[in-house]
């Protein structure tokens, strides 16, 4: 009698086969999980209904989501780099914006900074020992204002934050989605 081999090799190495597929745990709900190094990686599909911009109803969302614990420099470098990308910010207004984080480290549970040129001259000149052009600070601070960073308050200099992309909280999680664009068909008479 021969017994059946529960293994494949592949590539060098035996790895046991499965009869089912190990991903899909119920019917509604696909998995799968891995841990690397340094982070936790964890791919999930959702049977959800979303609804687009386009008012329109999506059925079934495969969601990737990474966990990664840092220490605090390297939190404050990935939140203003995706902030920089999602949000499409100038080299200019990411320079402003981080400047903005390091003079709210003092203000902590406020809802106003006070972040004049001159403060901001002062925070680059402690990081850098290079100058902040005035045209660059009121280029950048417009850009942060019209996109909903920042909103001016009546005194002059004095600024409220949006919560929603400014905090100083200890986990973010930044999410972006995509969506296949639909091809136009071209019909031929």
């Amino acid at each position: 009698m021969q017994v059946e081999k529960k293994e494949i090799k592949i590539w060098r190495k035996n790895i046991p086969y499965n009869n089912e597929n190990p991903f899909i745990e119920t019917e509604n709900k696909i998995q799968a999980n891995i841990i690397k190094k340094s982070k936790y990686l964890h791919t999930q599909t959702f049977n959800v209904t979303i609804t687009d911009n386009d008012e329109q109803e999506v059925n079934g969302t495969s969601a990737i989501y990474t966990y990664q614990e840092v220490d605090e420099s390297k939190f404050i470098k990935i939140f203003t780099q995706n902030i920089k990308a999602m949000y499409e910010l100038t080299g200019s207004a990411y320079k402003i914006f981080v400047l903005l984080l390091k003079a709210l480290q003092d203000v902590i549970s406020k809802d106003t900074v006070f972040f004049d040129y001159d403060t901001a001259k002062e925070i680059q000149y402690n990081l850098t020992t290079t100058e902040l052009a005035r045209s660059t600070y009121e280029k950048a601070i417009l850009e942060l204002v019209e996109k909903k960073f920042l909103a001016p308050h009546k005194r002059r200099g004095m600024f409220y934050i949006n919560p929603a992309l400014i905090f100083n909280g200890d986990r973010v999680v930044f999410m972006q989605e995509f969506k296949k664009q639909k091809e136009e068909k071209i019909g031929i008479l």
